[in-house]
Formats: C-alpha cells, sequence, structure tokens
C-alpha cells in the first residue's frame, strides 16, 4: 500500500484500487534495491569517442542521503 501511495503521489492521476494490483490485472508494482550504482561519460581515446562508466560507492552516497 505504501508503494501505490507514493507512486500516486507523484503523479496526477487517481489512485486505482488495490484490489486492482492483487488478482488477474495487468497491473504490477515492483519494489527494487540497487546493489550497484554508476555515472555514464564519455572519453576520447585515439580521436574515438568512447563510453565510459564510473562505479559510485553506493555506502557512501546511503549516508550522505541521510
Amino acid at each position: 500500500m505504501v508503494g501505490l501511495k507514493t507512486h500516486y503521489s507523484r503523479t496526477k492521476s487517481k489512485m486505482k484500487a488495490v484490489e486492482m494490483f492483487l488478482t488477474k490485472f495487468p497491473r504490477r508494482v515492483f519494489r527494487f534495491t540497487p546493489e550497484k550504482l554508476w555515472l555514464n561519460g564519455n572519453d576520447m581515446i585515439e580521436g574515438n569517442y568512447i563510453d565510459t562508466r564510473t562505479e559510485l560507492n553506493l555506502e557512501e552516497l546511503k549516508k550522505l542521503l541521510k
């Protein structure tokens, strides 16, 4: 229920009935917990652009967000 309230507090639409997520309706709500976090960037090697990925420390970010 908390997930639905959070989702619908961020949208302009009216909250659907909880039963629509628990029965055979094609509606679902999922919760995910990130295991890794990174920033995408770009760089250049010998005149060619390449994509880069810089991994961030998830534990340090959690401390900063508290």
